[in-house]
């Protein structure tokens, strides 16, 4: 457990401020960015094109057979 700090003196400013520093990039260190989510846009449009056009292509096989037979 840890030792009391009662009889230490006051955090200063200047202590705060580094402290709360270092928690702030512990904590946001591993946060997307907007180039993050960009990206990922780019990705999703990327997959939704081809699975779009994979299904155009296979409607157009489907009809194909279809008409043909």
């Amino acid at each position: 457990m840890a030792e009391s700090n009662v009889g230490d003196p006051p955090v200063t400013r200047a202590e705060l401020r580094e402290e709360f520093d270092r928690l702030r990039g512990e904590l946001f260190r591993n946060c997307a960015t907007k180039a993050d989510f960009a990206d990922l846009r780019a990705w999703l449009v990327g997959v939704l094109l081809v699975v779009v056009l994979n299904v155009v292509g296979t409607a157009g096989a489907i009809a194909a057979a279809f008409l043909a037979g």
